[in-house]
């Protein structure tokens, strides 16, 4: 078996664990997730934490990248010219809630790391 080989297998078992991932974050965040646990420290974290937890970790990372465009989207909302109102409300909630479940997917990825341990 080549490098290259064990490396995919080791990316697609470090992956299994994104099936415990709601659908619509495994739709959003997936290929940033795939693309985390390519990197060597992804690796360490699988390694200490546990797949699940590393998957968690990367999926909390690719949420709070989505902070950045949906406060611009409503800062672009929020000017006089676009009228704000609707659009303004469904950025402003994306915003806040991307805030709000990046933390919140940190905690769950401690409480899989801690069962994998067997804490």
């Amino acid at each position: 078996m080549s490098g290259a080989d064990s490396s995919d297998a080791a990316k697609a078992r470090a992956l299994a664990p994104l099936a415990s991932l709601p659908r619509v974050e495994r739709f959003a965040c997936g290929p940033l997730i795939a693309r985390q646990i390519g990197y060597p420290r992804a690796h360490r974290r699988i390694e200490q934490d546990g797949p699940e937890a590393a998957v968690k970790l990367c999926s909390g990372q690719a949420i709070r990248g989505y902070m950045l465009p949906f406060s611009l989207a409503m800062v672009v909302a929020a000017a006089p010219d676009h009228g704000g109102g609707p659009s303004l409300a469904v950025f402003g909630a994306l915003t806040v809630g991307t805030g709000v479940l990046a933390p919140l997917r940190r905690g769950s990825a401690t409480r899989a790391a801690k069962a994998w341990r067997g804490l």
